[in-house]
């Protein structure tokens, strides 16, 4: 009932850390929604606009099945249109268009009390593929502390560094030292900045 693509987006991997980091408190199982259920769901002000918005996204007309996936996420998990919009845009621009995948994601930003397109978007920054391959190359393999994640963000952001530049000031952090490597690279990235080092 759904279609995935080839992972041709950048960072199209969802990590597992997002997927298992929240607190599993709570088991979030869609209902068995019937014809019925989705007939009046079809006909609601509401869900037209939501159902083309989805169609747009996923580039095809939606299936039953898919239809039931939009109904559990406005009726079980209480996302609003913005949200959903916003976790369409999410999936898709990974590389992402199964229903399954969509719900996993849906889940765990409600087990994280996401509940607004601007928390969803503070979540993901924290998981996004540059921030764990920099805690990797520093020796970490914990879930990243937003304060690991802001890190990582300015200096690719703000700073304007591609990862390889990233890298590298980790590579010398840990050649450099055992302790604050974080800080450490945070120093270097600095100095490169300071001194207009963009290329290796």
């Amino acid at each position: 009932s759904t279609t995935g693509t080839s992972n041709t987006v950048s960072g199209s991997s969802i990590h597992m850390e997002e997927m298992t980091s929240a607190k599993e408190t709570v088991s979030y199982e869609k209902p068995n929604y019937t014809l019925d259920d989705i007939k009046a769901f079809k006909e609601s002000d509401r869900t037209s606009e939501l159902l083309f918005i989805a169609e747009q996204y996923l580039k095809k007309t939606l299936s039953a099945n898919d239809i039931r996936s939009i109904l559990f996420l406005t009726d079980t998990l209480h996302f609003s249109n913005d949200l959903i919009d916003y976790l369409l845009q999410y999936c898709v621009q990974r590389g992402k268009k199964d229903f399954r995948y969509i719900e996993k994601v849906a889940i765990s930003w409600t087990e994280n009390g996401v509940k607004t397109p601007s928390e969803a978007k503070d979540f993901s920054y924290k998981y996004a593929k540059i921030v764990y391959t920099v805690m990797k190359a520093l020796g970490k393999a914990t879930v990243p502390t937003d304060e690991e994640a802001s890190y990582v963000h300015t200096w690719s952001k703000d700073m304007g560094f591609t990862d390889d530049i990233i890298l590298e000031a980790c590579r010398r952090s840990v050649n450099g030292t055992d302790k604050n490597r974080l800080q450490y690279a945070d120093t270097i990235l600095k100095n490169w900045q300071k001194d207009q080092v963009h290329t290796i």
